[in-house]
């Protein structure tokens, strides 16, 4: 296989604590995740963040950090573990 098809010498294996924050909103996104076996919650966040809804829930058919698949480097979303476990993680 092709070295460019090939991510798994670009990624790095990640362990995780419940309630870890993986992405803030408007900052920088960091890494992007690839769940492996455990479950990541998509958090909008508004209303000078006092309002809170999660909107995507990402196991180990996902990943975190579309935007920056998108182009972009920021996202309004908070990301953080429900279910922590293994994962393999970019940047």
């Amino acid at each position: 296989m092709p070295s460019s098809l090939c991510c798994s010498r670009c990624l790095r294996v990640c362990h995780s604590k419940f309630r870890q924050n993986l992405q803030s909103p408007n900052l920088r996104i960091r890494a992007v995740y690839f769940p492996e076996s455990r479950i990541v919650s998509v958090v909008a966040v508004s209303n000078g963040g006092r309002r809170h809804a999660e909107v995507v829930v990402v196991g180990r058919e996902g990943m975190t950090g579309k935007p920056q698949v998108l182009g972009a480097d920021r996202s309004p979303s908070d990301v953080y573990i429900q279910v922590a476990a293994k994962a393999s993680a970019s940047g």
